[in-house]
């Protein structure tokens, strides 16, 4: 059994984008099979697709680009919590880990296919951030698309984030990873003034 989960999910040209955006492409542009020395494509993608950190510049016009954050929230210790069959996540459905001191959050729905858009999945509602902002949490996760819903223009739980200067994970592929504690490696590239970024997140079981 592997000493870590990965749970990012595979990038394809099918992957789930939000409309409009630009689907993974990779073409070639050296090949081994037409006699060249080695090789080498070209990449045009979406920032948010798949595992993906947003930066604050996503939804703020004062926020920070993905290259000038602290890289600090996206490794250490994270929770993982199942909060299934619900369109909210709410406060209230956090009284199972009401005095788990954690500071990274990963919120496990189970409510979206990384293969397939739809706008049925779980959000985060903003009183659900500033009620873990106040408890000390930097980072929250979520294995959906987005902390808001597909149709929202004023992004209140992103915005939450702010408030808090909490960060945050989208995309990311949690079938597979129990409740329970774990170190979180999750790091984003350093794309000059990017929005977001994509990243290769993985979990370790805590040792002991």
């Amino acid at each position: 059994m592997s000493d870590y989960i990965d749970i990012s999910p595979l990038v394809t040209n099918q992957s789930a984008l939000f409309p409009g955006e630009w689907r993974y492409e990779h073409s070639t542009l050296f090949s081994l099979e037409k006699g060249d020395a080695c090789l080498l494509g070209g990449l045009r993608l979406s920032p948010h697709v798949g595992a993906h950190a947003d930066a604050p510049s996503h939804f703020s016009r004062e926020g920070l680009a993905i290259d000038e954050l602290d890289l600090r929230p996206y490794f250490g210790p994270c929770y993982v919590f199942t909060c299934e069959n619900v369109r909210f996540i709410q406060p209230g459905h956090l009284t199972p880990i009401i005095d788990r001191k954690c500071e990274r959050i990963l919120f496990r729905t189970l409510s979206a296919n990384p293969q397939s858009f739809s706008k049925s999945f779980t959000t985060i509602a903003p009183e659900t951030i500033d009620f873990l902002g106040e408890k000390g949490v930097k980072l929250i996760g979520i294995d959906t698309p987005s902390l808001d819903p597909a149709d929202s223009k004023e992004l209140p739980s992103h915005h939450a984030l702010l408030k808090w200067n909490m960060r945050n994970l989208e995309g990311l592929f949690l079938k597979e990873a129990p409740d329970g504690e774990y170190e979180l490696i999750a790091l984003p590239l350093k794309l000059h003034g990017a929005e977001a970024s994509p990243v290769r997140a993985v979990l370790r079981q805590m040792r002991r």
